[in-house]
């Protein structure tokens, strides 16, 4: 096959598993809509509430719709494709920001460190990614990955405190709120899981059509 050949076949697959993530996102969003409603829309306004909605319908809204708007129009995908990624992944460590913090009972040592942590990366992330434009680069999410895996660390710390307290008996969790804390404990590291398959598969990728 020949190289002109070889780019419009992977623009085509470009296209095609867009669309296909594209997809998988309105379903999502579709089948947990009543949920949504019930248990988000109908509730008080708060930072939770808000970084929920603004996390769920701007990737909605990136994914579904300007992404495939801009990459079948012609405009330059890459750059705002990178940028959104972004935004997309700062809403999402800040609910998880949120998560922890309450897991540690509001302690602001964690806060200020998770705080420090997430302005250091996404510094990272957007400093590679001005980079990235004046040449090839492969490393624009590992500082995202690192932070995701600094969090991952943290729940898995406050998880073995939890159940170390609870076996001697000193767990100061009242019984009512201990599932509470084991689903957010499971769900921080369900979400670190995710997103470190997503990046991984990134940097795959780039590493074999990119020299480092």
């Amino acid at each position: 096959m020949s190289s002109s050949a070889a780019i419009l076949a992977d623009g085509y697959v470009t296209q095609y598993a867009n669309l296909a993530g594209s997809a998988l996102l309105v379903y999502d969003y579709l089948l947990n809509l009543d949920d949504e409603i019930e248990f988000i829309w109908k509730k008080s306004w708060s930072i939770g509430k808000v970084l929920f909605i603004l996390s769920r319908y701007y990737s909605l809204l990136a994914t579904a719709v300007v992404n495939n708007y801009v990459l079948f129009g012609g405009i330059q995908y890459s750059k705002f494709q990178a940028w959104s990624g972004l935004i997309t992944c700062m809403l999402v460590e800040a609910i998880l920001q949120m998560r922890l913090y309450a897991l540690y009972l509001l302690d602001r040592r964690i806060l200020l460190l998770m705080s420090a942590g997430f302005m250091i990366s996404s510094a990272g992330t957007a400093s590679v990614l001005v980079l990235m434009w004046k040449g090839p680069h492969i490393h624009v999410w590992i500082p995202r990955l690192t932070f995701d895996t600094f969090l991952c660390l943290l729940a898995l710390i406050r998880g073995f405190q939890l159940t170390r307290d609870e076996y001697g008996g000193l767990n100061p969790v009242i019984p009512a709120g201990e599932h509470l804390m084991k689903v957010l404990i499971s769900d921080c590291v369900g979400s670190y899981l995710m997103m470190f398959a997503v990046y991984l598969t990134f940097l795959t990728i780039w590493a074999k059509n990119v020299r480092i």
